[in-house]
């Protein structure tokens, strides 16, 4: 999503920058080592949008 939608893509591992490229220079095999133990995060399905929830009616406390 970010290489779609960002014109510089900052890589960071372990609080170090890995690597700091516009987008179009960004490749499988950089993405591959920068995710290497979280190859999940590539692949898997995007996360599902967090909608809002309903506004629940206010609560009173009591105080003694």
């Amino acid at each position: 999503m970010a290489l779609q939608n960002f014109p510089r893509i900052v890589g960071l591992r372990d609080g170090e920058l890995a690597f700091d490229l516009p987008a179009a220079a960004v490749t499988a095999t950089l993405l591959q080592a920068l995710y290497a133990q979280h190859l999940h995060e590539l692949t898997g399905p995007a996360p599902a949008e967090d909608l809002p929830a309903a506004a629940s009616p206010p609560v009173a406390m009591q105080c003694r």
